[in-house]
Parts: structure tokens; C-alpha cells; sequence
């Protein structure tokens, strides 16, 4: 089968629906969220962020490197009660349906460092409507608020955007060596699965931050 061209997450393709379309092109019609579905828990999301507020988002993967919103401020940023890990079947972004890749969500446990945008009150609307168009077109994930700290222990409520393990998508159970089968070929429109591992362990680093699941992972695929 033809590999689909690159088309890398942008702030534009999030804005006008490109990316929407790409994967309603390519994907399983079944594997996408009603869009009144999406728009509901869009609305339940910014409904429990308390009036003139700003909000926090937590990233612990591609947001790392590609956040695609405006923020006013970034802090590193221990989550608690939560770990990273490969767990969601990728059959578009970082791979196809013949050959899946897998993507990074957050579940249960541990405890998980990365970073925290702040998004100004007056534009958590349409800051948040963008990464909805990214992060939740398949409902493969739940935004949820999570408890982080940052330097000196200063705790902040951050929406992270976790796993949600009923989704048909959600492959937790693989170890590390399937995982690893699963990074090392899979490819798709966002890119390599590989590229994915070394972009997060790469930014992780620059921040300071050494995870020992990403770091492991990367050093048998070098």
C-alpha cells in the first residue's frame, strides 16, 4: 500500500478542518466521535474551568514539541497519580490500518513530568477548541483534571487529555517488546512512530526531564 504524505499537526490544519478531514478520509468511520459528541464534552470541559479563570493543559507527548496553541506561560510540571506510556493504537496518525503504530497516553499510577501551557482566560475558548480538533476526534481520550507541581512544590489544576481504557483503541495490555515491534515500522500521516519516540525523549531531555520508559524504549531502537 502507498504511504499517505506527511502532513504534520498545525495550528491552521486544526483551524479549517484539514486534519479533520484527513482522518475522516482515512479512518474507520466507527473510530470517530459524533461531532455533537465532541461538542458536548467540549462544552463540560470549559463549563468546570471557574469563571475568569486562566487553564492549564498538561503535555506529555507531541504537545511537547508541537503545542499548536497560544499560551502565556510554560512551567515543567510533575503530574501525580499518573505514568506515560504507548497504549493507543494509531491507525492514521503514526501508522495504518494494515500496519498500526501506537501513541502515548496517560493512565492510572505513578506519577508523570512534563509540561503545563497556561492559556489566558480570555482565549481558553478558542485555544481549547483547537487541541479538541487534535485530541479528540476519536474519543480515544478523556480531558480530565489532574493535580501537578511545579518548582518549590507550587500545586496547580491542570486538564490533561488521558486515556480512556473502554475506547476500542486502547491497547495497554502489549509489553514493552511488542511495543517496541509496534514503534519500530509503523508510519502515517503525522509521520514515523519512531520519529514520535525520539521527538518525546528528545524534549524531555531538553527540559531537563529523564523518563526511564522513553528512555528504554529509545535506546533499542537506536
Amino acid at each position: 500500500m502507498k504511504s499517505e504524505p506527511h502532513s504534520p499537526i498545525s495550528r491552521e490544519a486544526l483551524a479549517d478542518g484539514t486534519l479533520l478531514r484527513r482522518f475522516t478520509e482515512l479512518s474507520l468511520a466507527n473510530t470517530l466521535l459524533a461531532a455533537d459528541e465532541r461538542l458536548a464534552r467540549f462544552e463540560s470541559l470549559l463549563a468546570s474551568v471557574p469563571p475568569d479563570h486562566d487553564l492549564w493543559v498538561f503535555a506529555y507527548g507531541s504537545m511537547l514539541w508541537n503545542p499548536t496553541v497560544h499560551y502565556a506561560e510554560a512551567r515543567t510540571v510533575t503530574v501525580a497519580d499518573w505514568h506515560r506510556t504507548f497504549c493507543l493504537r494509531s491507525a492514521v496518525g503514526r501508522g495504518t490500518l494494515e500496519q498500526p503504530g501506537l501513541m502515548l497516553g496517560i493512565e492510572p499510577g505513578g506519577c508523570c513530568q512534563g509540561l503545563a501551557y497556561r492559556l489566558p482566560a480570555s482565549v481558553i475558548r478558542e485555544e481549547m477548541h483547537l487541541l479538541w480538533q487534535r485530541e479528540m476526534l476519536t474519543g480515544a481520550y478523556e480531558a480530565k483534571w489532574v493535580k501537578g507541581f511545579c518548582a518549590n512544590q507550587i500545586e496547580i489544576a491542570l486538564v490533561a487529555f488521558v486515556i480512556d481504557p473502554t475506547t476500542q483503541a486502547y491497547e495497554g495490555s502489549l509489553s514493552e517488546d511488542a511495543q517496541l515491534q509496534r514503534i519500530r515500522h509503523a508510519e502515517g500521516i503525522l509521520g514515523s512512530n519512531r520519529d514520535y519516540l525520539f521527538k518525546t525523549r528528545s524534549h524531555l531531555r531538553g527540559l531537563g526531564i529523564r523518563d526511564e520508559y522513553i528512555e528504554r524504549l529509545a535506546d533499542q531502537l537506536i
